[in-house]
């Protein structure tokens, strides 16, 4: 139970002060600042921490909203939420203008930090900060120095500015710069490829968490599959951002590929190509844009398609920092699912639930569809049952939770073991 007005804290566990992008009002309108996908998995992982040896005693959130003019208010007070039904947390005052944004609140969450770890003494400590750019992750790490208490950061995104879907500015060379700086200053590493620690931090402890199953597909997507149309179109279905980096030229011109009046592509989402999409749309009538619907259709749409496609690109330097959590969300929905292999642990945890694609080649992701497609109804059913199981079994947010505060749980007594050593080295000196 995530309650920082608590007076008696749980026996046996580590206080975590959680550090995200959050908050209810960055949902509305169109939003490039809001990230469906990271709120998705803040929210349930701190749902899934409660009862763990984590014990999430208050949230501090930036929220996430363009920076002025795109957003009209220049400045943003705090102010006390509670978010995701009963998670209480504090919203960050700053300056919504630039880098004055994430100076800003820097400025806001040091005092805070600071001020929790005080409340807390009595037991063990961790911040759990959700990335390392806004705020910026040094307050963390510095925070963390100051009371003795542990920093372990999930970095769900690494992003090369120039070669993604950062711009190659001057600020986003300088917040990428201060980014590989901090890594290696955490006490453990929260990560989605290994290839982050690899390259930035190969010293530091880690944990590999690609992602979990969205809450709301632990249920069936529907009571009942849909019942398909014997002469309807074989439906492919892609969701997520439009962008470059996730693949979307590849997913249309593989598409353009399957001439055959039997194929339809529907696709949800929204990102800086979808201009590429609505023009797709009105050149090919196979082809559906279905803007950006709502959870409850966007499951209604999963539970008709016959084939979820995930055409991540593997051709930019930011793709092997990114794991496609929308990988998992696609297994979990028992749809069969066609995916490209943008890092290693794409084939190497889930190759044998999914068709792979082995490059970012048009053609080769269109002969999988078809291969799919030429499949029986019985061996789909069979493909995606096997996927669903998998990702039950292995990738909800109650077992990767458990995971997460047992190592979190583990970097703390280690780091303490650590220090304890060396106070009786310097004694014995």
């Amino acid at each position: 139970m995530i309650s920082p007005d608590a007076t008696t804290p749980p026996a046996d566990t580590v206080a975590c002060a959680f550090v995200g992008l959050l908050d209810v009002e960055g949902r509305a309108g169109d939003n490039a600042a809001y990230s469906p996908a990271g709120t998705q998995f803040q929210e349930c992982l701190l749902r899934a921490l409660s009862g763990t040896a984590l014990d999430v005693t208050h949230v501090y959130a930036l929220r996430p909203v363009p920076s002025f003019p795109r957003d009209r208010r220049l400045f943003f007070g705090a102010r006390h939420v509670v978010l995701v039904g009963s998670i209480k947390a504090t919203l960050l005052g700053f300056v919504n203008l630039g880098p004055l944004k994430t100076f800003s609140s820097a400025i806001a969450l040091l005092p805070r930090l600071l001020t929790w770890a005080w409340h807390e003494r009595r037991r063990p400590r961790v911040i759990m900060q959700y990335n390392l750019s806004n705020p910026p992750g040094l307050v963390a790490v510095l925070a963390a120095r100051l009371t003795r208490s542990h920093v372990i950061p999930i970095v769900a995104d690494l992003q090369v500015p120039g070669a993604g879907l950062l711009a190659n500015s001057r600020m986003r060379r300088i917040e990428f710069g201060l980014l590989r700086r901090t890594l290696p200053h955490c006490d453990g590493l929260i990560v989605l490829t290994r290839k982050m620690v690899d390259d930035f931090a190969p010293s530091t402890a880690s944990l590999l968490v690609e992602g979990a199953v969205p809450d709301v597909l632990v249920a069936p997507v529907c009571e009942a599959r849909a019942v398909r149309e014997e002469h309807r179109p074989f439906v492919v279905m892609y969701s997520g951002g439009l962008s470059d980096l996730k693949g979307i030229p590849l997913l249309l011109a593989a598409f353009a590929l399957l001439k055959d009046k039997e194929y339809a592509l529907w696709i949800t989402g929204r990102g800086p190509l979808e201009s590429l999409v609505r023009d797709a749309a009105v050149r090919d009538p196979r082809v559906v844009y279905f803007g950006f619907p709502d959870q409850k259709d966007l499951l209604c749409l999963y539970s008709t398609a016959d084939a979820l496609v995930n055409p991540h690109s593997g051709t930019h330097e930011s793709a092997k920092y990114l794991f496609p959590s929308k990988l998992i969300e696609y297994l979990a929905t028992g749809v069969p699912v066609v995916t490209t292999c943008s890092t290693p642990e794409v084939a190497e945890i889930y190759g044998h639930v999914a068709l792979l694609v082995r490059g970012d080649d048009a053609a080769d992701l269109a002969a999988q569809i078809r291969q799919l497609s030429a499949a029986t109804l019985s061996e789909r059913s069979a493909l995606g049952d096997k996927a669903r199981s998998f990702v039950l079994a292995e990738k909800t947010w109650a077992s990767q939770a458990k995971r997460i505060a047992d190592f979190a749980l583990r970097t703390v007594t280690a780091r303490a073991g650590k220090t304890t050593s060396a106070e009786e080295q310097v004694g014995e000196d």
